[in-house]
Order: C-alpha cells, then structure tokens, then sequence
C-alpha cells in the first residue's frame, strides 16, 4: 500500500477522531512530526533512515526535556542500535 493510500485512509478517519478528542492533532501538525524508519527489509536494523535520524536527534538533545516514545509495532528496524 502507498503513503499516499495510507494517508488518504488516515484523512477519511479524522472526522471520526476528532468527534471524540476535540483536541485531536490536525493533519498538518501530525505530518511534520512523522517520519518513516526501515520499510525495506524486515529485521534490518543498519540502514540510516529518517526515522533512525529524528531519534538520535531527539535523545542527543540536552535542551529535549519532554518524555521521547518510540512505538515499535512493527518491530524494531528504526532504532540506530539502541
């Protein structure tokens, strides 16, 4: 399945979402703060992607004082050996 079909399929449940969390994230504000890690080979942990930059970004940052989670629900591949 395509970004843009899973994306299309995310917009389609937004009104839904919304109707029971009125502070539900916009689109716009979810976009920027969401990045892919390894979709390619599954177990494959030594490719550098944008999901395995944005955590070592976030947990290097003295001046990041908010909780960081990382969802593995697919399996670990994004984690840079953590």
């Amino acid at each position: 399945m395509s970004e843009e079909i899973k994306a299309s399929l995310c917009l389609s449940l937004l009104p839904n979402l919304i109707k029971h969390d009125k502070s539900y994230p916009k689109p716009q504000y979810l976009r920027e703060r969401t990045v892919l890690g390894n979709v390619k080979t599954e177990g494959e942990m030594d490719e550098v992607t944008a999901g395995s930059q944005l955590i070592v970004k976030v947990l290097l940052d003295e001046n990041h004082r908010r909780p960081v989670w990382l969802q593995a629900w697919g399996g670990t591949m994004p984690f840079p050996g953590l």
